[in-house]
């Protein structure tokens, strides 16, 4: 029966849940984007008129655009190279065990931690963008998902268009990120627990050659 490295194996699978979490945020706040016609609604503001009416100001697009580049390349793209990285250690492990201390750590750590930092600034600006955009339809006494599936005009060009479900949009989005955040937070973890395991399986290793390299016996020399 093949024995894996059961700490390759956890990592593996934590960088194929990025990877999925990868498209359930850019893929949501994308669709929203569509659908309002190219506005970003994380951090709008709302103007309530004497007719019960609303006018949106869309905020910068940025707001958007950086927690979608982010989930495309961090999560997708580097989530899922690797995924394919440790699945290859995970299968030489079941013939090699001390696989896991042949592979790169600190570059990953390093490099985890930079996702993890920028992933939590990710998941406040949705949070917090979500709440402004939802606290501005609040201030008329409104749910902030009662305006779903409804017919919003665009000023501009007095278009139509039809505001689809962007409340569950964002809450999927925002759920998916947070949970991102916490897996990437695990992956750092788990690689400095990896670093502290090599460093010391290396300090074992030494230790053992050092005593296998003492003479078992010293003789004195005759005169």
């Amino acid at each position: 029966m093949a024995i894996f490295d059961i700490q390759i194996l956890i990592q593996t699978i934590l960088y194929f849940c990025a990877f999925i979490t990868g498209f359930v945020i850019s893929i949501p706040i994308g669709v929203n984007r569509i659908e309002f016609q190219g506005l970003c609604i994380l951090y709008s503001e709302i103007d309530w008129t004497s007719n019960n009416q609303f006018i949106l100001h869309a905020s910068n697009d940025l707001n958007c655009s950086f927690a979608i580049y982010l989930s495309v390349f961090a999560c997708i793209f580097y989530g899922l190279g690797l995924g394919i990285y440790n699945g290859y250690a995970l299968y030489k492990s079941t013939k090699d065990p001390t696989i896991g201390s042949q592979m790169w750590v600190m570059p990953f750590i390093l490099m985890n931690s930079l996702v993890t930092l920028v992933m939590l600034v990710s998941s406040c600006m949705i949070s917090v963008g979500f709440s402004s955009f939802c606290n501005g339809i609040k201030k008329n006494g409104n749910r902030c998902d009662l305006f779903e599936n409804t017919k919003w005009k665009n000023l501009k060009d007095n278009s139509e268009f039809d505001s689809g479900n962007y409340f569950k949009f964002l809450t999927v989005a925002q759920i998916a990120s947070w949970t991102s955040f916490l897996i990437w937070l695990c992956q750092v973890a788990l690689g400095i627990m990896r670093l502290i395991r090599n460093r010391r399986q290396r300090s074992q290793n030494m230790d053992i050659s050092d005593k296998d390299t003492k003479p078992i016996a010293t003789v004195e020399p005759t005169e």
